[in-house]
């Protein structure tokens, strides 16, 4: 098993990461705790997919140099996710990790998207033609434009990290005066895991996202009797596995059965797309910050961020070369449920918020600096390859 180790005190001031996430995520330990966070994942993606849509369309024919159609999105998924990780300690108290983790990476995950912001964003800077981006860009030279881009990506960070805090206090504020009293140990001492939730407060955010969050024991001395302390923890907390499977398997399968009973009906077919595929991409990148696990911290959201970002560009590179698909609607749609369900899922601004909060200060820095250039470097090279090689000067929208 490998050894977390512990980081250097971090400068006064900064906040401490607590340990360097060199381990690999522990994977549930039973094959029904595989499918309840696996179900869980699935049927709370659907949900925050559509909601996302929900709240972005009103938004999406409004071109705003400054602000993303996904703004609001962000907003209230940034707000949940602050809200979740600043009670995760009653979750697990109650034996309802598999629940946190289907909110935090299925629902607030799938709400917030990282890909459609930056692509926004970079359609300014590339002066992708369509009819609304030219209108607003007929006048505006190339300094304009970076200026602009560069005051939509510090206004959507804003908001969301601030949404994020506003979530976090709700949380101190309210809830923690709902919880029951303090349950003495054995030692006499207090529970820790209950009221401050200091426990989440130490560790980073890749690790309190997912039940599967490793195991905290460190070094030789003393690790087996950490780990047997652990699991008669575990052994105590109620067992809720099977309920929530039927729960979430439930929660699918209502939520496939009326989308495609909607939509397909009056040949939306769009809707049907995004449900279906949404899943696909958030149970992507939930293994992808397991399988990535070993690499510096952080590393598994920025990997699905920017294979999410690279995607959604070629596939507005292929509409924009099909015009489309006039003739074939379920053609266009799949290409645009996969951008928008897929992966707007596979790409995530919550956890991206929780990793900023959670890292130290010039980690963080650095992480949304190499995170937003990459993201622009993606977008850039596919779509402004594509307008210099194609040479239009109108796509479809």
């Amino acid at each position: 098993r490998p050894r977390l180790e512990q980081l250097p005190s971090a400068a006064p001031g900064r906040r401490p990461v607590r340990f360097a996430m060199i381990v690999q995520l522990q994977r549930p330990r039973k094959s029904e705790d595989h499918i309840s966070v696996d179900l869980g994942i699935a049927a709370f993606a659907q949900l925050g997919a559509l909601l996302r849509v929900v709240l972005s369309g009103p938004f999406a024919k409004f071109n705003v140099v400054n602000l993303s159609s996904v703004m609001w999105a962000n907003m209230l998924g940034c707000f949940l996710i602050g809200l979740l990780e600043s009670t995760r300690a009653d979750f697990d108290k109650r034996g309802l990790l598999t629940l946190f983790t289907g909110l935090s990476v299925g629902l607030c995950g799938s709400l917030t998207t990282f890909s459609t912001w930056q692509g926004e964003v970079a359609r300014w800077l590339v002066k992708w033609p369509t009819s609304g981006v030219l209108d607003v860009l007929a006048d505006h030279g190339a300094f304009t434009r970076i200026l602009s881009a560069t005051s939509a990506l510090i206004t959507e960070l804003s908001i969301s990290f601030l949404a994020f805090l506003v979530g976090r206090w709700a949380a101190h504020r309210f809830v923690n005066r709902l919880r029951v009293p303090l349950i003495p140990d054995e030692s006499g001492g207090e529970d820790h895991r209950d009221s401050s939730g200091a426990e989440d407060e130490e560790d980073s955010g890749e690790t309190r996202e997912s039940e599967d969050s490793a195991d905290e024991s460190v070094g030789e001395d003393g690790g087996g009797e950490t780990r047997r302390s652990r699991e008669d923890d575990d052994a105590r907390k109620p067992d809720h596995t099977m309920a929530l499977v039927i729960a979430f398997l439930l929660l699918l399968c209502f939520v496939t059965a009326l989308v495609t009973a909607l939509n397909l009906s009056q040949g939306g077919q769009l809707y049907f797309f995004i449900v279906m595929l949404a899943p696909f991409g958030a149970l992507l990148r939930y293994y992808m910050r397991a399988w990535l696990g070993f690499m510096p911290q952080g590393a598994g959201t920025f990997a699905s961020n920017i294979l999410a970002c690279s995607a959604s560009a070629a596939l507005k590179v292929g509409l924009a070369a099909a015009d489309c698909y006039p003739d074939n609607h379920w053609l266009h749609h799949f290409l645009q449920g996969l951008s928008t369900g897929f992966c707007g899922c596979l790409s995530t601004t919550s956890t991206f918020i929780v990793h900023l909060y959670d890292f130290d200060f010039g980690y963080s820095v650095a992480y949304c600096l190499i995170s937003f250039a990459t993201a622009q470097v993606a977008f850039g090279a596919i779509m402004g390859g594509y307008l210099a090689g194609s040479g239009v000067s109108h796509v479809c929208s």
